[in-house]
């Protein structure tokens, strides 16, 4: 069995201060070794579908205190800030910002100015941060959350110059930061060892040395829009429980190692939006196990380049795309682009395109145990062999309906396929998983025009009506609205059926239909 890695690596903690390493060594804050630790995962808190979502309509709902905000001005005003009980103060310098940030009696925060972070520090209260378009200039800085379950908001804000330990890093346990319209650059957006991170509006991250995102949980908002971009060699996103995206959000993520990595055995991966991975060099999406679900009208598409891997793998996991969804993935590597280790299913209704440009490897298979696949498409399903992927016309047409179950044992061309069921008879005889390059279902099918139909000279004196069309087509004779005939063309091209004589005028028609297609000729007794 081949060895996947990933890529962890333990931040050096050079940029805590004193104060937040007492309180690592008082047990506040996890050791960031334990985070990475599998075996010291609570299955109890792992996050689910329901969960998530609610994370998301509690952190939208940003509640800001009716009281008159407090404008303060230079470092007597921000000694005021930390005595006064106030629950708002509007800042516009970096020592009003730290004492604001570190009086716990204060809960919102708006920005007046751009300001740079002079010192690292730490604060042990919720917070609100406006940043009404302004730059917080982080100088690699940082201001983490030593507070378990607290739960902070940022938003209207440009960070810059971010550490590897961000704006509102913890380690706390059950941390959440909502973020809202924000822009980040540095070395890293995210750091939420044992917590989560919600996201709305317009949200556009990079990163250049860690993950773009690391925690417990991230979240997507319903018609969010969310760009991350990590130019480092690990991954982009490192996610223990999973990822949810919601309904009509978009996430695009660009990175040069690996798009994702959800580290639990009972991860989960929730696709309700447009949402699209890239790597450069490494696989789009990689699991533990768990499962992946694109839901009704969501899109997935995972490019992989390079690396002979896939572009997606559910370790002993599933992935289901259902009825209205998209999955589009492609790799160029000898193994399977698309790998699961319990099921692949693809329900009526759902589209997909799964590619594998190297010479040697097919698009479906199973790691690191045996996979059964579902497929179910109206539209029948193509199939191009190995080494053929980059041809227009595939080379196997299956006509639909078609539904088919069967079993994969493996990620390579070597593969078997076993336990073929089908209600397409040349499918369930002819289909190989192993020599098939690229596979295409629902509206990805590509369907050749279908062969021109024809009806030859009909008398009212005749009971046969004859002509040509699509082979094995379906063919109607129709009267108007009402079908007087039916049945299938031959194989040779050729149709005859038996007919009520007809009045002299009556108009007949001839509707050859396959695979969604029709095609029509009429004639006049």
């Amino acid at each position: 069995m081949k060895q996947k890695q990933i890529k962890k690596r333990i931040k050096a903690k050079k940029c805590l201060t004193s104060a937040a390493v007492a309180l690592i060594m008082s047990g506040s804050f996890l050791p960031i070794s334990n985070v990475f630790a599998e075996e010291q995962i609570d299955q109890k808190n792992a996050t689910s579908n329901v969960e998530a979502k609610s994370n998301l309509e509690s952190g939208s709902k940003l509640s800001k205190e009716q009281n008159n905000s407090v404008t303060t001005e230079g470092t007597s005003s921000s000694k005021s800030i930390q005595k006064r009980d106030i629950t708002e103060a509007t800042v516009s310098n970096y020592a009003e910002f730290k004492a604001a940030l570190q009086n716990s009696v204060v809960k919102n925060i708006y920005l007046a100015n751009d300001i740079s972070l002079d010192e690292t520090f730490n604060i042990t209260s919720n917070k609100n941060i406006y940043g009404n378009g302004h730059t917080i200039n982080l100088k690699f800085n940082t201001v983490g959350i030593a507070l378990a379950g607290a739960v902070c908001n940022i938003e209207n804000v440009t960070l810059i110059n971010q550490q590897v330990y961000s704006f509102f890093w913890s380690e706390a346990q059950n941390v959440t930061v909502n973020y809202t319209n924000v822009t980040s650059s540095g070395r890293q957006f995210i750091y939420l060892a044992n917590g989560t991170a919600n996201l709305y509006g317009n949200i556009e991250a990079s990163a250049n040395v860690e993950e773009v995102f690391q925690g417990r949980q991230l979240n997507i908002g319903d018609n969010a829009n969310v760009k991350f971009n990590d130019t480092s060699s690990i991954n982009a996103i490192y996610s223990v429980n999973g990822l949810l995206v919601g309904n009509n959000a978009n996430l695009k993520v660009i990175s040069k190692g690996l798009g994702m990595y959800v580290a639990s055995g009972s991860g989960f991966i929730d696709i309700g939006g447009n949402t699209s991975f890239d790597s450069s060099t490494d696989s789009s999406i990689r699991a533990a196990g768990g499962a992946m679900l694109v839901r009704e009208n969501a899109k997935l598409k995972a490019t992989s380049r390079i690396t002979p891997h896939e572009a997606i793998l559910i370790t002993n996991g599933s992935i289901t795309v259902k009825n209205g969804a998209s999955l589009e993935a492609s790799s160029e590597g000898t193994e399977s682009t698309v790998q699961t280790g319990n099921k692949l299913v693809f329900e009526k209704g759902s589209n997909f395109m799964i590619t594998n440009t190297n010479t040697n490897g097919n698009a479906l298979g199973a790691w690191a145990s045996p996979t059964t696949v579902g497929l179910d498409s109206d539209q029948g399903i193509n199939t191009w062999t190995v080494g053929n992927t980059q041809a227009e016309n595939p080379n196997n047409s299956y006509s639909g309906p078609l539904n088919a179950t069967f079993t994969l044992n493996t990620y390579t061309t070597g593969q078997t396929t076993t336990g073929l069921i089908s209600n397409n008879s040349n499918f369930q005889s002819t289909f190989n998983s192993g020599k098939v390059g690229k596979i295409a279902g629902g509206s990805y099918v590509k369907n050749k025009e279908l062969a021109k139909t024809t009806i030859n000279e009909v008398k009212d004196t005749d009971t046969t009506v004859s002509g040509k069309g699509e082979p094995n087509g379906k063919i109607e004779l129709k009267v108007g609205d009402q079908v007087i005939a039916s049945g299938t063309v031959g194989s040779d091209g050729n149709y005859s059926l038996t007919i009520p004589k007809q009045s002299a005028g009556t108009v007949i028609k001839a509707v050859v239909s396959m695979d969604g297609q029709t095609s029509e000729a009429n004639t006049t007794v």
